[in-house]
């Protein structure tokens, strides 16, 4: 398993963040436009990743989603995903469970407690 972490830049809490995944020696890419998002994805596909960690807020984690999502399905199952918060209201990753502690955060993400979503299309994403 290679993981990384995709950091979104603007969130509120992403200097927290990359401070953290520095102290920890992680592999992490630094998002500035989402829109890039999918070509970046399917790079680190290419390169071997193939654990994606999404740190941002719940636009950061749509906008990876519509990428993954742009994959093909057979390469869609063998990637996971995790969702390390450091947006504002963090609403999916609250719902998981994950906490806005980095450390409880990002150990929960390393047990991979693997959870299917289920994934409905709106206005065609």
């Amino acid at each position: 398993m290679k993981r990384i972490y995709f950091v979104n830049v603007d969130a509120t809490f992403s200097n927290k963040v990359i401070s953290f995944l520095k102290s920890k020696d992680a592999d992490y890419h630094i998002c500035y436009i989402q829109s890039q998002l999918s070509g970046t994805l399917k790079k680190k596909i290419k390169e071997g990743y193939d654990s994606f960690i999404v740190s941002g807020g719940d636009g950061t984690v749509n906008n990876f989603i519509n990428a993954y999502m742009k994959l093909p399905k057979i390469q869609r199952a063998k990637i996971k995903f995790g969702v390390l918060p450091s947006g504002k209201a963090n609403d999916l990753a609250r719902e998981l469970g994950f906490s806005r502690d980095l450390d409880l955060a990002d150990n929960k993400i390393k047990k991979e407690r693997i959870k299917a979503l289920d994934i409905i299309q709106v206005n065609n994403k």
